[in-house]
């Protein structure tokens, strides 16, 4: 595999891809490194991918795009 910084954002169009896997309990740990990623890094274009069963919907809000 190419771990060429330039074939890597070609791969992903320039965003920064974040996968996590958590459940309800590390909702706060979710909150804080998204509110880290937006004050430190605002001009990034990143992409949050978050696999989860059983959270409910309205927990998940505050990671919703356009929440900060």
């Amino acid at each position: 595999m190419d771990q060429n910084p330039a074939s890597v954002s070609t791969c992903t169009s320039g965003r920064i891809q974040i996968l996590t896997t958590m459940n309800s309990a590390y909702l706060p740990c979710l909150q804080v490194l998204l509110t880290s990623i937006h004050i430190n890094q605002p001009a990034e274009k990143i992409d949050v991918w978050l696999m989860h069963s059983g959270i409910p919907e309205e927990s998940l809000e505050p990671a919703r795009p356009g929440y900060l």
